[in-house]
């Protein structure tokens, strides 16, 4: 009973580690990883067995434990119920956020983003921004969003406006003014570099 007893302990073990190396590699990738890529990652390995864990909900109270027990991983959870897993010693809390983001809807996630940045810092955005890394959204996508969120009321504060070297920029009228979103835009784009 005492060897029987050692043996499950070995595999939650087994299992534990190999959820952490699971949740690091993705970090270090620059990915989110979610219970259900875990789970079933932990069934290619063959780390599943009854006495393991054999449930998605068994599978969900390890990793609760494991994000409780371990300060540098962090959740996030999505409205259908998912969780995307991370740690902060390869990802920050807002670079994971885009990535959160950028699974649900492209035009509400261009919209907060947008938002968040005339909000917060204040600051129009580059266009062009939502094409690179973390973003990753073709010129193709953020096109067709913008033109989709032009037909919907609730983007309509969501504005362009571009600069002297035809750099279009985009800002929330809500909480920027036009002229000042103008006048940050053209310093982003032409005045910071001409002024070092």
């Amino acid at each position: 009973m005492v060897k029987s007893n050692i043996t499950v302990k070995k595999r939650y073990d087994d299992v534990t580690r190999a959820i952490i190396i699971m949740i690091h590699n993705s970090s270090e990738a620059g990915h989110l990883i979610t219970d259900f890529d875990i789970y079933t990652q932990l069934s290619k390995d063959q780390l599943l067995t009854k006495s393991s864990i054999n449930t998605e909900k068994e599978l969900e109270s390890i990793l609760k434990k494991i994000v409780k027990a371990d300060n540098e991983l962090r959740v996030l959870k999505s409205k259908d119920g998912s969780r995307h897993y991370y740690t902060i010693r390869y990802m920050t809390e807002a670079y994971a956020l885009i990535l959160f983001q950028k699974r649900g809807n492209r035009k509400q996630f261009i919209a907060e983003i947008v938002r968040q940045n005339s909000i917060a810092y204040p600051r129009p955005i580059p266009l062009d921004m939502f094409c690179v890394k973390p973003f990753e959204l073709t010129n193709q996508e953020v096109m067709e969003s913008l033109t989709l969120m032009s037909k919907d009321r609730t983007y309509r504060d969501i504005v362009q406006t571009t600069t002297s070297t035809q750099r279009v920029f985009l800002y929330s009228s809500h909480h920027l003014e036009p002229e000042h979103a103008t006048m940050l835009a053209e310093w982003f784009d032409v005045g910071r570099s001409n002024n070092p």
